[in-house]
């Protein structure tokens, strides 16, 4: 049997999904002799399959339905994995190795799947490859998502466990957070939003790069900048490289989403997600102008240049904890916790939590519902540490005061650029500044005398 024009360019499309296999079993010239042999007849039988194997009659059944044909198995994913709300469907055997999946989408059409769980060709439950009725409506269908989701969606990829080389997209409610903003975020938060209303109204695409470390606030700061009949969507950055532009372009135009919020842009390293993260970007701007775009990132220096040139990222937001905000953080919390401190507490609090981020507030007020104050501020001061967060005076004046209270160090490892272990005993004061320090050096003079 002849192929007519049709199934040639069906067959070549199929040919050109599986590229990356086809790419990995081209020789190489390092490859020996044998190798080379193998890869070469890897690559003939490959091609034999996809033009005249056992696939075709397959691809044939579904040119005879007299409907409209698409190579998508992003779709394919999406729909199985998300989308098949218990449709009632029927299923025709094409032969042996494969049959068809009927399904009637109510109030819209009719999706053909080809199934392969039969069949050694595919790795893949369903074949790329699928039919429609004519007129069906994609967005329509892709909608549907806000609903399952309630209208906010969590994007992520997770391991193949049949295909360890490709992985899987998952989807899951995007969990909003209840805790309180407190200080200057307070602020900051109105003053976005009202941004926010002006650029929607007059249909400007605005993009926001959130600064921080982990922990500071910045995707649940994103998310709060929604209200609650926004429609969210959240990538992991380092996703990307799961995704191509065609299935980024599809998604967006079915959704539409009110927000998109990508995580940690700095962790993506590759081409291949920086072009899609660029595609993104370009794409909202030019088809969803109403759509903001909100990005966060630990380290502006490991990210890419062209990530962040004028035209890309707007404004650029840092978040972190100076005093005065870890004060009234700190404040907020102790409030909500029915708890209280002194005035001098708190500011050995806001002391004790310089440099960490508002996770580690929200557990030192934790905390306080059952262990000591002064045993939390040593945990904390231990903590901020071993995180490397201590000033060079401040670490002189630890080690200082930890051996003069007859504490000992150890080094079992035999390099100057080992730290040293510090053990101490319990009498050892727990906040280790200038004040404390000289009042202890004060009492081992009396000891002395004695």
């Amino acid at each position: 049997m002849s192929l007519n024009f049709r199934q040639g360019i069906h067959y070549v499309r199929q040919l050109i999904l599986q590229s990356e296999t086809i790419i990995r079993n081209i020789p190489k010239s390092e490859d020996n002799t044998p190798t080379k042999i193998i890869k070469s007849l890897n690559l003939a039988e490959r091609g034999y399959s996809y033009f005249f194997g056992e696939s075709r009659p397959a691809f044939d059944y579904l040119d005879t339905l007299n409907i409209q044909t698409k190579v998508d198995m992003n779709f394919v994913n999406i729909f199985f994995d998300v989308l098949n709300n218990n449709y009632p469907f029927k299923s025709n055997m094409i032969d042996k190795h494969y049959s068809c999946i009927i399904i009637p989408i109510p109030d819209n059409g009719t999706l053909y799947f080809i199934d392969t769980s039969k069949s050694a060709a595919y790795s893949t439950k369903h074949a790329p490859t699928f039919g429609y009725s004519k007129g069906f409506d994609f967005n329509k269908l892709i909608s549907s998502l806000w609903e399952k989701y309630n209208g906010k969606i969590y994007i992520t990829t997770k391991e193949n466990p049949f295909y360890s080389h490709r992985k899987l997209t998952k989807y899951t409610s995007l969990k909003t957070s209840n805790n309180q903003m407190y200080g200057k975020s307070i602020d900051l938060l109105k003053e976005i939003q009202n941004k926010n209303k002006q650029y929607k109204k007059n249909s400007i695409p605005k993009t926001y790069l959130f600064l921080g470390k982990p922990g500071t606030g910045k995707s649940s700061f994103a998310i709060k900048l929604a209200e609650e009949k926004d429609r969210i969507i959240k990538f992991d950055a380092k996703s990307f490289n799961s995704f191509d532009s065609c299935y980024i372009d599809f998604l967006l135009g079915g959704l539409k989403p009110n927000f998109i919020i990508i995580d940690d842009i700095d962790k993506v390293l590759y081409g291949s997600e920086i072009s899609i993260l660029l595609f993104i970007l370009e794409t909202i701007k030019l088809k969803f102008p109403d759509t903001i775009v909100i990005l966060t990132a630990n380290d502006l220096y490991k990210m890419d240049p062209a990530l962040i040139r004028p035209g890309r990222v707007d404004e650029i937001y840092e978040f972190h904890c100076n005093p005065s905000d870890r004060k009234a953080i700190i404040s907020g919390y102790l409030k909500d916790e029915s708890l209280t401190l002194s005035k001098k507490e708190l500011k050995l609090a806001v002391e004790a939590t310089k440099g960490l981020s508002g996770a580690y507030l929200k557990e030192f007020v934790i905390q306080l519902k059952c262990t000591p104050f002064k045993d939390i501020i040593n945990v904390f001061n231990s903590r901020r540490r071993l995180l490397g967060m201590f000033s060079e005076k401040e670490n002189d004046d630890y080690h200082r005061l930890i051996n003069m209270n007859k504490g000992y160090v150890k080094n079992n490892i035999e390099s100057e650029m080992a730290p040293p272990l510090i053990e101490c005993d319990e009498t050892a004061p727990t906040v280790y500044n200038k004040k404390s320090f000289d009042k202890l050096r004060a009492e081992l003079k009396k000891k002395k005398k004695k």
